[in-house]
């Protein structure tokens, strides 16, 4: 990715003050790449390019302007203060590392703050030390493991991290989420950096095809268009993805082949329900279930009991949305309950002394119910 502009603040880089600042500094514009950066800007600066920060009107400005960097520099990065710049007699040079630099004395309009620039590595909260990091990974002189990946060797991968993350968000850890959102950018980082590699596309691409398409399907924040609902918005951005689509291109395109099955069914079902094809209520569809089950029982042969059990697990999709339930986050987190309670019995059988194979069912069907009462939810 290229790097960011050197970026001018409010203060006039014309200013006798700044320019005799500059040559206290031993800086020159534009030579040097110098980014002018004022105290009270929120803006986030590049760390890895010199800069100055200016406006240091007082000593609240000064550690606002600290706790901002702070968040892209070490704190015991070192640079100069200079205190009233230009002024004959005053001028004053020192060193300070960031983190007590609203210690010093002398805070004025003339007052400045330079900061040399540090490497991408030192500065691990950019998203651009992450884009960094997995194109020098990739490189001849990096990791033998990330350089023999390719995106076939590794997409397990990315289903991996992603259900890692929904298992964060299960259990409500907000430290394990982060963690897990962690790995999964990762994931699309080193992607994005072996399709550079291959001259097909790169992550500015990524995030400039998705900006653009948020901005495309919220016409009601962006442009003229107006959603007083949620449901306003999704009837709006369905409809603004049709238009995207060919003419002749069906609705079911684009639902990925690689989906959990449970999932997949879902999205078909919801697209199919988005133009009307539904049952007007959900008696109906309770109604279909009973009939698939009864074909279920009917039937004699492998093929026929496979058949039939699809049709049972896609109307029971179905039931989940007329529920506005996601199957696939009913099931995972009926298979975690489960999995709980299983293990109380068999914490009960070991209680006993005894191996849970030699419980009857009776007895395991008991430990089971109370489990119920036992385990948490």
């Amino acid at each position: 990715m290229a790097a960011s502009q050197p970026r001018r603040a409010r203060t006039s880089a014309g200013a006798p003050w700044l320019q005799a600042a500059l040559k206290a500094l031993g800086l020159r514009l534009p030579g040097d790449s110098l980014q002018i950066f004022d105290a009270s800007d929120p803006r986030p600066p590049d760390p890895t390019l010199p800069l100055l920060v200016v406006g240091l009107r007082t000593r609240t400005l000064a550690r606002l302007a600290k706790e901002r960097l702070m968040r892209l520099y070490p704190g015991d990065h070192t640079g100069t203060l200079l205190v009233h710049a230009g002024m004959t007699g005053k001028q004053a040079l020192e060193s300070a590392a960031l983190h007590d630099v609203e210690r010093a004395r002398g805070f004025s309009s003339r007052a400045c703050f330079f900061l040399p620039p540090i490497s991408p590595e030192a500065s691990p909260a950019r998203f651009e030390t992450l884009v960094h990091i997995m194109a020098r990974l990739r490189a001849p002189a990096g990791c033998p493991w990330d350089r023999a990946q390719t995106h076939e060797s590794i997409k397990g991968h990315l289903l991996e991290e992603a259900y890692e993350a929904l298992e964060a968000l299960d259990e409500s850890d907000p430290a394990k989420l982060q963690e897990e959102l962690g790995d999964l950018l990762m994931q699309i980082v080193l992607h994005a950096q072996m399709a550079r590699e291959q001259g097909t596309f790169d992550i500015s691409d990524i995030t400039r095809g998705i900006v653009t398409k948020l901005i495309y399907r919220h016409p009601h924040v962006f442009a003229a268009g107006e959603a007083r609902t949620a449901a306003d918005v999704q009837a709006r951005w369905h409809e603004l993805k049709q238009q995207e689509r060919a003419p002749d291109a069906s609705l079911l395109d684009g639902v990925p082949r690689d989906l959990p099955a449970l999932a997949r069914s879902q999205l078909i079902q919801r697209r199919a329900a988005n133009v009307g094809f539904e049952w007007p209520d959900l008696g109906g569809v309770l109604d279909k279930l009973e009939e698939e089950l009864g074909e279920l029982r009917c039937a004699r042969t492998r093929d026929e009991r496979r058949q039939e059990l699809g049709d049972v697990l896609f109307v029971l999709v179905d039931i989940a949305r007329w529920l506005d339930l996601d199957a696939e986050e009913s099931l995972r987190l009926g298979n975690a309950r489960f999995a709980r309670r299983f293990r109380y019995v068999e914490e009960q059988a070991r209680a006993q002394g005894r191996n849970l194979a030699d419980l009857s069912f009776d007895e395991m069907n008991a430990l089971w119910e109370q489990s119920k009462h036992s385990v948490s939810d």
